[in-house]
């Protein structure tokens, strides 16, 4: 078995993980692909509800000899299972088998099983294509289903693939949303029950029958009954189009109770073996009566190994502290927006996993030093890190982007620290692992988002980042608390250098006191000027008049009337000291951007604060351990810009090397 699961992931690398158990976690979003829509919960709710079913014992009774034999539709089946309907297996699965090798296999491995498989249908034409020449190959003996086009390309189709004498056509209404058909600009619309009659019409007048796929409610079932249908297969497209859906072994019993003796019921979602099909029929039959068919989804399943959870305790994470300022005389309160750090330095700072070669005693040999060289990692961190080996796959991703190679996998197929020095503390490998079984510094993976197939659009981002402007007006009101608490906590993920995370964030939250901080700075200003105090450079001209044309003409020269403003300090034994703040307010702009925000790069005010009144700072609650790196304004702007500013296109120098 290990040797034909490497060779699956191989085959299928970058499309599926070939997990011990197909339950849709590791491939949850990836569509196209082999996961679930979204959250992929659609997916998982299709698996669980099968769990949720439970085979009880009898033994005292006279069945000797089951039998497996069944008639649905006029074909004789030797077993109740059908080859679900699969198209786009280059996209979905990998490009290791063929469309038109795939197809063919289904068809004709089900023929000599003695039960029938289906074809499938897509937007690129070779799956139809392919569709055509298996059943053609098989003298009909398969069901095609098509997607609910639009116009003449259904019925077109449908004249293709009944050609060859297959006896029944299938429309899966359920593809309509389907986002592998939206990306490649090709999206199918709902079903109204009127094209539905004229599609079941044009087939019956063929001589054949038909069924309708997509069917997750007793409403649906009885329109499929007034439409004609010779019968439904309840299905949620695999969990594919819309996500948070219940599962179908879920919905079965309701709908076939609705529709018991009127209608044929097929089923399919998450059917991996032959417990699954039994659970199948029992949920159908309890209530209706009768075998149905079931579809065989395309996923495999195989046991699952007892494993020991695996976990090393102490104390994790490192994160930026955001403090509100208050001002004037009170020293600043920390706001740990991660709770869970290294060392605490003064002012809530956190000390990184690493230190400054400079700055601490060298170091032995033995000690790995980062990727630049130019930083060691500590000996004396204790780390956390933990497997959750029931949801571990052992798919080796978090061990093949870890850089300084700490990670080590054990006999299990699990992975562990081999080396709590060499960690860096990235994170890549909670980020990477498609189960969240990996916690590393008291990160919860459950806490995480889901990312794959979320990003925005192109041509969002780019307006986003073409449109953005420094904001010279802004309304005099407060930015909602709550809000504001928004982008402090999503730009804290800004990355650092080194993964440092030793950024100072002040914020001037509450309008009146900016009011009151905005007074005493114009004020102090005046003092300086009027005593020849201010430090003399090209800026103090600026600042000598800022006072008087804030008190005789209401002209705020620094602040531009903003309600708050942020302030960005870094650790003077920081790695990044510069750099650092500045990525964190360039996420900080487009982020509060994005939110109908706006922002200025107020260099006058680090001036101000940096040049003019350093003493300022520590009262604003910077600590000395660090040192003050820029300013910028922050709220709801009194004024919208309605286009982009177009410079052209980039002048860049094409670097050549021989």
């Amino acid at each position: 078995m290990k040797e034909i699961r490497a060779a699956a992931r191989e085959r299928m690398k970058g499309h599926c993980r070939v997990c011990p158990v197909c339950d849709g976690k590791a491939c949850s979003g990836e569509v196209p692909g082999m996961g679930g829509l979204g959250t992929g919960a659609s997916f998982r709710n299709n698996r669980e509800a099968l769990n949720a079913c439970k085979l009880n014992m009898t033994a005292l009774h006279d069945a000797r000899e089951p039998r497996t034999n069944c008639t649905i539709l006029g074909i004789d089946l030797s077993f109740p299972v059908m080859a679900a309907p699969i198209g786009g297996v280059s996209f979905n699965m990998s490009d290791a088998m063929s469309e038109d090798d795939y197809i063919f296999a289904i068809l004709e491995g089900s023929r000599a099983a003695g039960v029938i498989g289906c074809t499938g249908d897509g937007v690129p034409p070779f799956i139809i294509d392919a569709a055509v020449k298996a059943l053609k190959a098989c003298n009909g003996h398969g069901i095609p289903f098509i997607k609910p086009w639009e116009g003449k390309e259904l019925f077109e189709k449908i004249d293709r693939v009944l050609a060859d004498g297959s006896p029944i056509l299938g429309v899966d209404v359920d593809a309509a949303g389907l986002i592998t058909l939206r990306k490649m600009g090709r999206p199918v619309m709902p079903m109204s029950v009127t094209e539905l009659e004229t599609v079941v019409r044009y087939v019956h007048d063929m001589g054949r029958k038909f069924i309708v796929k997509g069917i997750m409610t007793p409403d649906d079932a009885h329109r499929a009954i007034d439409a004609g249908c010779d019968a439904i297969v309840v299905s949620n497209h695999g969990g594919r189009v819309l996500d948070h859906c219940p599962g179908t072994a879920t919905v079965l019993p309701a709908i076939a109770d609705a529709v018991r003796g009127k209608i044929t019921i097929l089923a399919d979602g998450a059917v991996r073996d032959g417990v699954d099909v039994l659970k199948m029929l029992a949920w159908r039959r309890r209530r209706a009566g009768g075998p149905p068919a079931l579809h065989r989804g395309h996923r495999r399943r195989c046991g699952r190994r007892d494993q020991v959870l695996a976990a090393d305790a102490g104390p994790a994470g490192a994160g930026y502290a955001a403090h509100r300022l208050r001002f004037p005389g009170r020293r600043a309160r920390t706001h740990h927006l991660s709770r869970l750090v290294f060392d605490a330095s003064p002012g809530g700072a956190t000390a990184p996993p690493f230190f400054l070669c400079p700055g601490r005693p060298p170091a032995p040999a033995a000690s790995p030093a980062c990727p630049c060289g130019r930083f060691l990692f500590s000996k004396d961190i204790i780390m956390q890190f933990s497997v959750d080996t029931d949801r571990c796959i052992s798919c080796g991703l978090c061990l093949s982007d870890c850089l300084p190679r700490a990670l080590g996998m054990d006999e299990e197929g699990h992975p562990y620290i081999k080396d709590e020095r060499l960690c860096m503390h990235c994170h890549h490998c909670l980020a990477l692992c498609p189960t969240g079984a990996i916690s590393v510094d008291g990160h919860n993976p459950d806490a995480s988002r889901r990312i794959l197939n979320a990003w925005p659009q192109p041509e969002q981002l780019e307006n986003l980042i073409k449109g953005r402007r420094s904001v010279r007006q802004y309304r005099p009101e407060n930015v909602d608390p709550a809000l504001l608490q928004q982008v402090l906590d999503v730009s804290a993920h800004a990355p650092t250098g080194v993964n440092a995370r030793k950024l100072w964030v002040g914020v001037m939250d509450d309008m009146d006191r900016m009011q009151a901080f905005r007074e005493d700075v114009y004020v102090r200003l005046a003092d300086k000027a009027l005593h020849n105090a201010l430090p003399q450079c090209r800026r103090t001209a600026f600042f000598a008049a800022a006072p008087r044309l804030w008190k005789e003409q209401g002209i705020d020269g620094i602040f531009r009337g903003a309600p708050h403003f942020v302030l960005v300090g870094n650790a003077k034994d920081a790695p990044c000291q510069e750099q650092d703040p500045l990525i964190y307010l360039s996420y900080m702009e487009l982020y509060a951007q994005s939110l109908g925000l706006g922002t200025t790069w107020c260099g006058l005010l680090y001036w101000c604060l940096q040049l003019m009144l350093p003493e300022l700072l520590p009262e604003l609650g910077l600590p000395e351990t660090h040192s003050f790196q820029y300013a910028m304004l922050l709220g709801e702007p009194a004024i919208r810009y309605a286009r982009t500013v177009e410079y052209g296109p980039a002048t860049v120098h094409r670097i050549q090397w021989k």
